[in-house]
């Protein structure tokens, strides 16, 4: 089991996988395992006993294993966990069962036990149409020790949320403002800059995140070389596999770049505070095998001008790294930026213009993605565009980005109903129009309740008129 683990959590397709969907994975795997054991499973072949694998481990992991009398007859001692939790561990144990049957099918070793348990158990849920494993809703109920009912679930509509639109002006220039000018930063004229009077590194990121797209841990893979102000283009490669092109000789991968030129390996294998992840994404240049950034008109100048002064007048030219985004701090000037640091001058920056740091309020870094997407979807572009645009490896991905606010959803309504309006009634007079309004706006006495009585009950009340 231990070396079935990590096979599923080093190959392909979850190789790339950050190291805290991993540890979660690993975790979701052993206690698995654990159950496997305290329920005493030698070979399951018996589609019912199979199915209670599963079913049973899902169910003590949602609901714990301790009885009211503070027994546990499985000697597990669980504590309920979350939805969240709960789902999340679900979805890992669907895809490492579901490997399972790759890692053993062409093997000619004898599979373990539990390999083959774990491989009916899937068999058994995959030819149940409302088995737990492969059923997408979770469960609701509350009361502990009961098992789920499926025909009782309540499926969510999530919607990632978008950093404010009226603020980000606001979060660049007030936001971004340092509480005092850095006389390095000025011009050979002895002049004010901007770097010398914003954070020009957050003001960089947000331009990146918000004008293009760019998940934040994207921002910390970049070369200096992959920006080219020249065409106004940013490229993504891969931190280990995509292609760094030399002058001469043979091309490198970033992987054999780094470790040749600067004896490094990629950040995405580096530990501590220097450790980046990686989401893979799609790419859209295969033949150089790399993806172009593409930037909302408004955020292009602001980036690219930006870029120009940081590279002329912040960035060292004696760098001992390729690293785009460099620390400002005195104590460690010119080593690479790190996700911490942009965490806590991004949380900085949200409170100075009166706003509170929360992912579902969007004045998160990813808030600013999620605003780029909302404005794709906004400038009315097809799917296939926007999957383009945000890198994303399959178009699906998208919908949680792109889903509409309430507010543009109850603008939608009033368009379309003033169109079948207008298609219905083309020839109403304007006395007839007139009329209907007096009718709306009139108290009557057979209508004690108001309900032809125009309301305002203001936004998100579920009435039209604002």
């Amino acid at each position: 089991m231990l070396a079935d683990a990590w096979r599923f959590l080093t190959e392909y397709p979850y190789e790339d996988k950050s190291s805290s969907w991993k540890s979660a994975a690993a975790r979701t795997i052993g206690k698995f395992f654990d159950y496997y054991k305290a329920q005493q499973y030698l070979a399951p072949t018996d589609p019912t006993q199979a199915n209670r694998l599963i079913n049973g481990y899902l169910t003590s992991l949602r609901y714990g294993t301790i009885q009211q009398d503070g027994s546990d007859p499985f000697g597990l001692y669980w504590k309920p966990v979350s939805k969240q939790v709960y789902s999340q561990s679900r979805t890992y144990l669907k895809s490492f069962v579901e490997k399972l049957e790759d890692f053993h099918s062409d093997s000619a070793l004898r599979a373990t036990s539990f390999y083959n348990a774990a491989r009916q158990a899937r068999k058994t849920e995959q030819r149940q149409s409302r088995s737990l494993l492969y059923h997408t809703a979770a469960p609701t109920q509350k009361n502990q020790g009961t098992r789920p009912n499926s025909s009782l679930v309540l499926r969510k509509s999530q919607r990632a949320v978008e950093f404010p639109e009226d603020k980000l002006n606001e979060l660049i220039w007030t936001g971004c403002k340092r509480k005092r000018s850095v006389p390095e930063f000025y011009d050979q004229n002895g002049r004010r800059t901007l770097a010398s009077q914003y954070n020009i590194n957050l003001m960089m990121a947000i331009a990146l995140m918000a004008g293009a797209g760019l998940r934040k841990s994207e921002l910390f893979h970049l070369f200096v070389e992959d920006v080219w102000p020249t065409k106004k283009t940013v490229y993504l490669y891969h931190p280990e596999d995509g292609v760094h092109k030399k002058h001469s000789g043979p091309n490198l991968t970033r992987q054999e770049y780094l470790m040749k030129e600067f004896g490094r390996v990629s950040r995405r294998k580096m530990r501590g505070n220097q450790k980046v992840g990686w989401k893979n994404l799609l790419i859209t240049d295969a033949s150089n095998e790399r993806s172009e950034c593409h930037f909302l008109p408004k955020w292009e100048d602001l980036f690219f001008r930006l870029f120009n002064e940081y590279r002329s007048l912040v960035l060292p030219d004696d760098l001992d790294h390729p690293y785009l985004f460099i620390s400002l701090d005195r104590d460690n000037y010119g080593q690479p930026w790190t996700p911490a640091a942009l965490s806590k001058q991004f949380t900085e920056s949200v409170k100075t213009i009166g706003l509170e740091p929360r992912m579902d309020f969007g004045t998160n870094p990813h808030g600013c993605r999620h605003y780029y997407g909302q404005s794709l979807m906004d400038m009315k572009l097809s799917p296939v565009i926007i999957q383009q645009c945000m890198h994303h490896m399959s178009i699906t991905s998208q919908l949680v980005y792109t889903r509409p606010t309430p507010l543009k959803i109850n603008d939608a309504l009033r368009q379309a109903h003033t169109a079948m309006m207008s298609k219905t009634n083309p020839e109403r007079t304007d006395q007839e129009v007139g009329m209907e309004g007096k009718l709306l706006m009139a108290q009557y006495k057979s209508d004690p309740s108001g309900v032809f009585t125009e309301q305002n009950l203001g936004f998100g009340k579920d009435h039209l008129n604002d």
